[in-house]
């Protein structure tokens, strides 16, 4: 019998292993309630400033922020916070304003870039989400009441798309059948994806979230051309969402009434998709205070905490802007259990990885063989955090 020689090698040729993600703190002690990012990387905020609101922006997504407009002071209260926020390829940001809160003046505001002053390109109807398409194009999530009798079941929170070309003209609804509720939760989020795609939210009313019996809500997708709507998920209880540069879902999650996770749906995002969860990160929610606001850049996924004590859940004072990082992860070592050679129908090798991995599978090695040996094969891999077999 031939001695057996095997060589495991190729080793992150496909890597499906995930790593935890760390979590660092950017900014703390003030409440943010949207973010955006531009072309060049830079990240913009609506940040809280005493009684009102400012636009700000990091650049690179770092360090302190800087107003963009002081003249600028964004309205909010109790329920109503402005949570549309978007940049489109020019630098413009556009940002919604509910005021005077309580009313159906709410406003969208474009502050032209690099002056960044400020005009009202529409107003009148409760704005409570915004994004920009690659059109330049800005597609929003607003109330209407057909009858002007408020609350009657014929009201509704619609899609719809403003032209570049015609910011301040009448828009062409996409989409109009998310029913109103008369609760303190709205529309929070709509992003669209590099195939014009969009996704957006309805109310957390709408379906049970984890833990319990009246929140939750649905996430739903456009799909372009045609805009059929299709239900990604209900019931998840979800304050906000983000897409990456590969087209790939991101959304903040309920676990519990006060925790909330990120997690990723990659793409192509489809009816009844599965996401993964971003571990062990986990972010404050609270009724009439959720983790608002995630963009991401490169591998990083910059959002919006509620409060960063969970004692005092929804108090301004306590936000948090936080940077989710997965660590880089590679392999230390391979090392042979067996004596080689050896006549063994079997043999193993244990690997060591430098950091914690998940999802670790037989396709994410090589083997390389020497000799006459044919039919050989990986079988199996198990074990767990930096040690496999």
């Amino acid at each position: 019998m031939k001695a057996l020689y095997l060589l495991l090698t190729g080793l992150l040729f496909g890597f499906a292993a995930t790593a935890q993600y760390t979590s660092t703190t950017i900014n703390s002690g003030t409440s943010q309630c949207a973010l955006a990012k531009d072309i060049a990387g830079n990240i913009y905020a609506v940040r809280e400033n005493g009684s009102k609101y400012t636009v700000v922006k990091y650049v690179n997504g770092a360090g302190s922020p800087v107003i963009l407009n002081p003249a600028l002071q964004l309205d909010a209260n109790a329920i109503e916070y402005p949570w549309g926020l978007a940049v489109n390829s020019l630098g413009d940001v556009y940002v919604t304003n509910p005021t005077p809160a309580g009313t159906d003046n709410w406003e969208i505001v474009k502050l032209t870039a690099p002056s960044y002053s400020a005009s009202v390109i529409q107003s009148g109807k409760f704005y409570s989400a915004l994004t920009i398409d690659q059109n330049n194009d800005i597609i929003t999530t607003e109330y209407i009441d057909p009858d002007g009798t408020f609350n009657n079941g014929d009201d509704k929170y619609r899609v719809v798309k403003y032209l570049h070309t015609n910011e301040t003209g009448a828009g062409t609804v996409l989409y109009a059948g998310v029913p109103y509720e008369n609760d303190a939760s709205y529309p929070w989020s709509i992003v669209v994806d590099g195939f014009g795609n969009i996704y957006f939210l309805d109310f957390v009313t709408n379906d049970p979230a984890p833990g319990t019996s009246t929140d939750g809500g649905q996430l739903i997708k456009l799909t372009y051309p045609a805009y059929t709507a299709s239900v990604i998920n209900s019931g998840k209880g979800t304050s906000t969402l983000a897409i990456d540069a590969s087209n790939n879902l991101y959304a903040v999650e309920a676990i519990n009434p006060t925790t909330s996770h990120v997690v990723k749906y990659t793409a192509p995002v489809t009816a009844g998709a599965s996401g993964t969860a971003i571990t062990p990160v986990t972010l404050v929610s609270a009724a009439g205070f959720y983790p608002w606001g995630m963009v991401v850049k490169g591998s990083s996924i910059f959002v919006n905490d509620a409060t960063d004590d969970p004692s005092t859940p929804g108090d301004p004072a306590d936000g948090a802007f936080k940077r989710l990082d997965p660590p880089t992860i590679s392999v230390v070592s391979v090392n042979r259990v067996n004596s080689t050679p050896t006549r063994l129908a079997s043999v193993q090798y244990t690997v060591t990885f430098s950091g914690s991995a998940t999802g670790v599978a037989a396709s994410a090695f090589n083997l390389t063989t020497t000799g006459s040996i044919a039919g050989a094969g990986i079988t199996g891999v198990s074990g767990s955090g930096t040690t496999y077999t």
